[in-house]
This record gives C-alpha cells, structure tokens and sequence, in this order.
C-alpha cells in the first residue's frame, strides 16, 4: 500500500542511508547503494521506503538523492529530524483510528 510506512525499520538504518548518501555528496545510485550499505535487496528497500516517506529522499530512474535540508545537518540534528517525522506519522495514525 503506498504511503504505509514500512515495518520493522530501525532509526540506524536510516541514519546509514543518509550517511552514505552524504559520503557520495548528496546521490548514490541504487545498485552503489546496495553496495555499500550491505542489506538484502528487499531490507534495501523497505529503509528506502521509509526514508522517501519521510522525505529524506527522492529516488528516480535508479539515483538517490538526499534532501537538500540534510546535507548540511549534524547527526544529533538528523535525529531530531527523524524523531518529529515519525511523531506526525504516529499522530495521523492515531487520528485515522479514532476515525473508525
């Protein structure tokens, strides 16, 4: 379903996305990616996911491109940054529930 935030994806492993990203200035290709983070295909995938809904990234025709806000940003502040966008996807969750 698109735009349901995958399961069982850790903060980590987002922060290594971005890191890698960072290293690479910003954009990766998919296969490089795969390369370097060293998940299985279908892991790599759903941490893509996340960071795309997240806005984190963008992904077209196989390159990778990290958010031009983050490319600046330290860890501690990418943290915070991951911590207020799951909050909001947790609060629009919640509030899709209550709806039922």
């Amino acid at each position: 379903m698109k735009g349901i935030f995958p399961l069982n994806i850790k903060i980590g492993q987002i922060h290594g996305v971005i890191s890698i990203l960072k290293e690479h200035d910003g954009e990766i290709s998919l296969q490089k990616l795969s390369d370097e983070a060293l998940e299985q295909a279908d892991d790599l995938i759903n941490i893509l996911e996340a960071c795309k809904l997240l806005g984190f990234i963008k992904i077209n025709k196989g390159k990778i491109k990290l958010n031009k806000k983050l490319e600046e940003k330290n860890f501690h502040e990418i943290n915070v940054e991951i911590k207020k966008k799951l909050l909001k996807i947790d609060l629009k969750f919640l509030k899709n529930i209550q709806s039922l």
